[in-house]
């Protein structure tokens, strides 16, 4: 097939994804795969270029966050198709993320939807749930040795476990290795600056965004 016809196929993966057609995004991926398209190539530029339309449509606020969860919803939902042929290749990830909403607070929807929108995006993601300690995450990071630590605080009574999760993983040696990103409604930006994190992200979106530029750079 030629370039042309590749960049097509990949297009309409793109514009489907972007339109919110869960039928025709898993016709163009299905056409894709069929055609020999490299299944990473599939997801780098079709599926991601289609998530980043969505996010833009989110930033311009033609879309909102329904949109942006069905998206991610669209796109991991697509993924599992895939699976079965980035097996036979190389997978190719964007990078690791450790997630998890600091202790004392039990709210997970923000975390959810950017450990969904950061899968569809290609990152392997470990998700250590709510109300997580400070221990825990120095254990994840650790282990899954990522390039990205985000956590969330809902609530105001989270922020000095949140400040103090930092000082942990800073205590433990990790902090250099990683970058740290903070979201969530109790947090600003002031805050974040305060207690030394790389960046604060007003909502999931942004927070993918700065999640792949770090990784990028």
């Amino acid at each position: 097939m030629s370039i042309q016809g590749k960049e097509e196929i990949l297009r309409s993966v793109a514009e489907s994804l972007a339109k919110l057609d869960m039928e025709a995004v898993s016709k163009a991926v299905q056409r894709a795969i069929q055609t020999g398209l490299p299944p990473h190539e599939i997801i780098e530029k079709g599926l991601m270029k289609g998530l980043e339309v969505v996010g833009e449509n989110y930033e311009k606020r033609e879309y909102f966050l329904s949109e942006l969860l069905m998206s991610a919803e669209i796109a991991n939902h697509v993924m599992k198709s895939l699976e079965v042929h980035l097996k036979t290749e190389e997978r190719r990830t964007q990078g690791k993320v450790v997630l998890g909403t600091v202790q004392g607070d039990l709210h997970d929807i923000g975390k959810n939807l950017v450990a969904a929108l950061l899968r569809a995006s290609g990152f392997e993601v470990h998700d250590i749930g709510v109300d997580a300690p400070p221990k825990k995450f120095v254990e994840k990071i650790k282990e899954a040795k990522p390039n990205i630590v985000g956590m969330s605080a809902l609530l105001t009574v989270a922020l000095p476990m949140l400040e103090e999760t930092v000082k942990t993983i800073e205590a433990a040696g990790l902090r250099k290795g990683v970058r740290i990103i903070v979201g969530g409604r109790a947090v600003s930006s002031e805050f974040a600056k305060r207690i030394g994190v790389d960046a604060y992200c007003k909502d999931a979106w942004e927070g993918v965004k700065r999640t792949i530029e770090f990784v990028s750079g």
